[in-house]
C-alpha cells in the first residue's frame, strides 16, 4: 500500500520552494508508527501519547522531542494510514515489545494470541 498524503492546509510543512519539510515528512511516516490518520485540534494529546509510548518501546528519540506545539503547527496534516483505536494501538506496540524482549505471557486472558513458553 502506498502513502498518500495532504499537507496543503499546513503552511508550516513546506519551505519556501514549496517542498515538504524533512519535519512534516516525518510526521507523515508517524502515521503508520501510530495508526492515525490526520492532525486535528481533538486528536492532539492522543497523538502525542501515542508518539511517547512508541518511543518508549522502541527507543526511538527523535520521536520522544516532537513536542504538542510542532502537532498544533502541523494540524491539517492527513494521510491513508491505517487506524487503530487507542486500545488496538496498544495492543501492537505491545506486541512488539513483547517479540522484541522474547516474552511470552501467560495467562487466560490473553489478548495478544501469545502463547506461554
Amino acid at each position: 500500500m502506498a502513502l498518500h498524503y495532504d499537507v496543503t492546509t499546513v503552511p508550516k510543512a513546506v519551505d519556501a520552494e514549496g517542498n515538504i519539510t524533512e519535519f512534516a515528512d516525518q510526521l507523515i511516516w508517524c502515521t503508520l508508527f501510530v495508526n492515525l490518520q490526520e492532525i486535528n485540534k481533538h486528536n492532539i494529546d492522543e497523538w502525542y501519547h501515542r508518539l511517547q509510548f512508541y518511543a518508549l518501546v522502541e527507543g526511538f528519540e527523535a520521536l520522544e522531542k516532537i513536542t504538542k506545539q510542532d502537532l498544533e503547527d502541523h494540524i491539517g496534516l492527513s494521510t491513508n494510514a491505517p487506524y487503530k483505536t487507542w486500545n488496538q494501538f496498544v495492543a501492537k506496540v505491545s506486541k512488539m515489545w513483547c517479540d522484541k524482549k522474547k516474552f511470552k505471557p501467560c495467562n487466560k486472558r490473553n489478548p495478544l494470541k501469545l502463547k506461554c513458553i
